[in-house]
């Protein structure tokens, strides 16, 4: 979890950071994208790959379900930043 993790930025306002993920049919979680201000990579370069391992630590889901088939659906989580 980001729990763990003391994040700090200090950009002078909040920064929301787009997640995009995918769970796959079997229930397994991926990261497809993330969308964030350049000062997130200048001030912390190590976010996108703590952010991946944090998904990829969640153990497997129970898919999504069309007509009782499993298929892989997307997500977006967002994970607001706030300056100091």
């Amino acid at each position: 979890t980001f729990i763990e993790f003391d994040f700090h930025i200090t950009s002078g306002t909040d920064t929301k950071v787009l997640v995009d993920f995918l769970v796959d049919q079997d229930g397994r979680l991926s990261v497809l994208a993330i969308q964030k201000d350049s000062a997130i990579d200048t001030q912390m370069p190590e976010f996108d790959k703590i952010v991946k391992q944090a998904i990829k630590n969640i153990p497997p889901l129970a898919p999504a379900l069309k007509r009782g088939i499993p298929v892989k659906a997307k997500f977006r989580i967002p994970i607001v930043l706030k300056s100091e």
